[in-house]
């Protein structure tokens, strides 16, 4: 937990930085999505929905970069820079959704199709 809550401290107060349009600055918003994604997926939808974990982190990880992104265009932005931003972002947040779907969450809810659920527990161990 003290991983997340430092994650979660040096992303509200970093500084803003000028970006271009260039692989750094998309490589930056695909990790911010990742991040956030991953952050939802682990803390929020785990606990409330976890039949639906990698789809809730996408999805809100894709509707604060679409709120923010807007607000830039609103603002003056280029649109075509803003979605050059939104695809990266989402990039990221699909990738850091489904990573910490499948690799750092070790409880596994599955439903079959008469609505049943299953849940497992998946341990591996290194020899």
């Amino acid at each position: 937990m003290n991983r997340w809550l430092l994650i979660c401290c040096c992303l509200l107060f970093a500084c803003p930085a000028l970006a271009a349009d260039c692989v750094t600055s998309e490589t930056s918003h695909a990790i911010g999505g990742a991040l956030i994604a991953g952050g939802v997926t682990g803390l929020i939808a785990d606990k409330y929905w976890p039949e639906h974990r990698v789809l809730i982190g996408f999805a809100v990880s894709s509707s604060v970069v679409l709120i923010g992104e807007g607000f830039q265009v609103v603002d003056g932005a280029r649109v075509s820079s803003s979605l050059l931003d939104v695809g990266s972002h989402m990039i990221g947040a699909i990738i850091g959704a489904v990573i910490t779907d499948r690799y750092f969450l070790a409880p596994v809810v599955e439903r079959n199709p008469a609505g049943n659920a299953r849940v497992g527990i998946m341990m591996r161990q290194i020899f």
